[in-house]
């Protein structure tokens, strides 16, 4: 099933408020989506931009092990990366396809919302179709 968010608020301006040109742009939602597939993980978002290895147009993933077995660790490591860069975060909106099992999106969730004891994303949403 496909999803779409949209974010949409409308601008304040306070009565007699001035066009103050220091005032700091409005912070954007980050808008972070972490989509599981048969590959592994993929991470996305609308509110900035995120690349893999600092390389243009190639989303952040954090494919299966030699294994065959999902990398949580790798998934961990990444989400604690982004944390780092978007202290004021705390959603991410998992997608997965239909044939990830339940276990699987549990085990994503737990590797998403800490590492160790340091609280990365609490926040975790299922999108729409997630089983």
């Amino acid at each position: 099933a496909a999803l779409a968010d949209i974010n949409i608020s409308a601008p304040r301006q306070a009565v007699g408020a001035s066009d103050d040109t220091n005032t700091p742009p409005p912070q954007q939602d980050l808008n972070l989506t972490v989509s599981i597939s048969d590959k592994g993980f993929t991470v996305a978002a609308s509110g900035a931009v995120l690349y893999q290895n600092d390389v243009v147009g190639q989303l952040p993933t954090v494919p299966k092990g030699p294994d065959g077995k999902y990398d949580l660790a790798g998934l961990t490591k990444k989400m604690r990366a982004i944390k780092d860069q978007f202290g004021d975060e705390t959603k991410v909106i998992i997608n997965a396809n239909p044939e990830i099992t339940y276990e699987t999106v549990v085990d994503a969730m737990d590797a998403i919302r800490s590492e160790g004891t340091k609280i990365l994303f609490p926040d975790v949403i299922l999108s729409a179709g997630v089983n």
